[in-house]
This record gives C-alpha cells, structure tokens and sequence, in this order.
C-alpha cells in the first residue's frame, strides 16, 4: 500500500535480493508507473544473479544498445504482478537503466571494525509522497524472501503526520548522512564503484 502512494522510496538493509523486491509487486507496479524513485543501501552480500542484473542496469545508462534492451522491458510489463516474479532481474535492471534505483555499498570502515568480520546490517525504509508525508519503518526485517515472508521478524512504523517526537524526521536525517556517506564508522560507495 504504501508504494501505491509513494514517489520515493529509500531503504537501507543488510540484505537485498531481487526475490524481496518482487514480492511488493502490485505496489512496485503503481509505485513506477507514477514515476517513483528508489535508493536502496545494502551490505556487499548480494546475489551473483542481482550483481550481474545491477550491473547490466547500470551500463545501460550509457550503451545505447543495452538500453534498448532493457526497454523492450517496459513498464506495461510490471503492470501485472506475476511478470515481476518471473522477470525480477530484467526487472531489477530496467529500474536502474531508466534511473528509477540507485544502489549503494556500506561497509564499516576500519576505525568500526577493527577485526574485519563486521557487516553493515541495518534496517530502515522511508516512503516519501509529494505531499510532504512520509512513512518510516525500522526493524529486524531485511529485502528478501526469508525476511519478508519466511521468517519471525519485527518492525516499528513511524508516520510524519504524527511524529511529536520526530522519529521520521531523525530516520530522513539518518538515512541522507548514509548516502551521502557521512555516517561515522561506514564507507558507503556507489555500486559501479564498489
């Protein structure tokens, strides 16, 4: 429900599968339809298949001919939710060809980590209308199957249109430092970089 009525959409999670993303298909359907955009940060534990639809995303930015490619997958074809399922790559990589997803690495840096072994491993989503509303959430859930459907997990959900004591606004603040990686103890780096 919420990408029915959202324009943005901003989520930061230990783990990202393409599975995760399409199981909010009938929403992700009128979510890109209306133009909404999607940043999402994730620890570097992706998928090989996610990896190489990323990737081929992001070069379609700049091959003409990838690019025509992936626009023969149109957004006719999110509008029925079982070719989302089917087609969740192709999916995953229009959306970052047509500049509808961003994807970002965080990895504690270092001076956070010391030994090495540590992950980055937080959850926040932000939806964002145009109206100004937002609706944050935060939690044990991360983007994927087990996550949203398998497992016993849990979340808080905080709205801007009753936020006296401005959870949403500190989760906005939050989420702006971790793109704009200026969060302490993280490295976080566009992902053709990474």
């Amino acid at each position: 429900p919420c990408f029915r009525q959202s324009s943005q959409y901003w989520r930061a999670v230990g783990y990202f599968t393409s599975n995760g993303l399409a199981l909010a298909a009938k929403g992700l359907a009128a979510f890109t339809s209306g133009g909404g955009t999607m940043r999402l940060v994730a620890s570097p534990q992706f998928e090989q298949e996610d990896i190489e639809a990323f990737s081929r995303g992001y070069e379609a930015r700049d091959d003409i001919v990838e690019s025509s490619l992936l626009r023969q997958f149109s957004e006719e074809t999110l509008q029925h939710s079982s070719n989302l399922t089917r087609f969740r790559l192709e999916c995953l990589a229009w959306l970052i060809a047509e500049n509808r997803l961003d994807v970002k690495v965080a990895v504690p840096s270092a001076s956070f980590s010391g030994s090495g072994f540590g992950i980055y491993h937080e959850k926040i989503g932000i939806f964002l209308d145009d109206r100004g509303n937002s609706v944050a959430f935060t939690g044990s859930q991360n983007e994927t199957m087990g996550g949203l459907v398998n497992n016993f997990e849990s979340i808080d959900v905080y709205v801007s249109w009753d936020d006296s004591q401005e959870r949403v606004t500190r989760k906005k603040a939050n989420f702006e430092r971790l793109w704009e990686n200026s969060t302490n103890g993280l490295v976080v780096v566009r992902f053709p970089d990474a």
